[in-house]
């Protein structure tokens, strides 16, 4: 499956939401918003703010969205990945970076939910990744992992497990047994010109010590000089 990373918002509290990442500099919302806790998600984000490439190895851009970064660590309330969910739906928090299988599913728990939560793709775009699924080279049967493997892959399968965990499989075969209001949802298939500005996270290879240390700065730090 795959899945953008997105904004979430309470629409019933974020006053003249703007569809950009740069919401995560409003001070009226300090304390109330939350960012992943993944160094990737979040410096990718970032890049795609500045107009980079989310893979970037470029230590001068790496570096500017650290210190983009430095910019709204003020506002945030914290860097976590699993209670900005519960979090949204109860209104501690009122904007969230999360993925957006996450906040599809609790958008579509209750209709409180759906009435309260917004969900987009941020207009400088995202990043977004592909879960895999891997066999152990010491599995005692092989042959059938990849049964199951190719099961998962069924069309018709795949689209069922689609709209059961609200993401999108890559296997566009799968599409001809989607539910319309699935297919049209924005979050999970966005506009030509949207999807475009959205990024697969890739092995940036030896550049990941460079944000390593540049998300150790973010971290420990208030300025990066």
């Amino acid at each position: 499956m795959m899945g953008y990373s997105v904004m979430a918002y309470r629409k019933d509290q974020v006053k003249n939401f703007e569809p950009t990442w740069r919401m995560f500099e409003r001070v009226d919302l300090k304390n109330r918003v939350t960012l992943l806790n993944d160094m990737r998600e979040v410096f990718g984000i970032a890049l795609r703010t500045l107009g980079y490439n989310v893979n970037s190895r470029d230590e001068a851009e790496i570096k500017e969205a650290a210190q983009l970064i430095l910019k709204w660590k003020p506002i945030v309330a914290k860097f976590e990945n699993e209670q900005y969910k519960n979090g949204l739906a109860s209104g501690e928090y009122i904007m969230v970076h999360g993925y957006a299988c996450d906040m599809l599913q609790i958008q579509d728990e209750s209709e409180k939910n759906r009435k309260n939560i917004g969900i987009v793709i941020p207009q400088e775009g995202a990043t977004f990744a592909v879960e895999v699924l891997v066999i152990p080279t010491g599995a005692k049967n092989p042959d059938l992992a990849y049964e199951f493997i190719n099961f998962l892959h069924d069309p018709e399968i795949a689209a069922q497990n689609a709209q059961w965990i609200l993401a999108v499989a890559p296997n566009t075969a799968s599409y001809a047994f989607l539910e319309k209001d699935f297919f049209e949802n924005q979050v999970l298939f966005p506009p030509p010109e949207l999807k475009a500005k959205c990024q697969l996270l890739e092995d940036v290879g030896e550049a990941i010590a460079i944000y390593s240390r540049y998300w150790d700065m973010v971290k420990t730090r208030d300025a990066i000089d």
